[in-house]
């Protein structure tokens, strides 16, 4: 993978981060990634909604982690 690319302002041009949930490839632009995190503890939050696996605070700031396979409705009992 060439990490070398530079993307110049005003072409139309976009950088894509692709990843595969059950077999279905998504994609989010680059540019509204922050950074990529290892996983870490979560802590659960009471009454919140099923696909909430929980939050967690890397450096202050408040992330909620939400389970993306069980949102986009597929099964995750196996």
């Amino acid at each position: 993978m060439d990490n070398n690319i530079l993307i110049e302002s005003g072409t139309n041009e976009l950088e894509v981060l692709e990843f595969l949930i059950n077999g279905n490839h998504y994609g989010i632009n680059v540019e509204k990634v922050r950074e990529i995190l290892t996983y870490q503890e979560v802590t659960p939050v009471p009454n919140s909604h099923p696909c909430i696996e929980g939050i967690f605070m890397p450096r202050g700031d408040i992330i909620t982690v939400i389970d993306l396979f069980r949102a986009l409705g597929y099964d995750n009992t196996k």
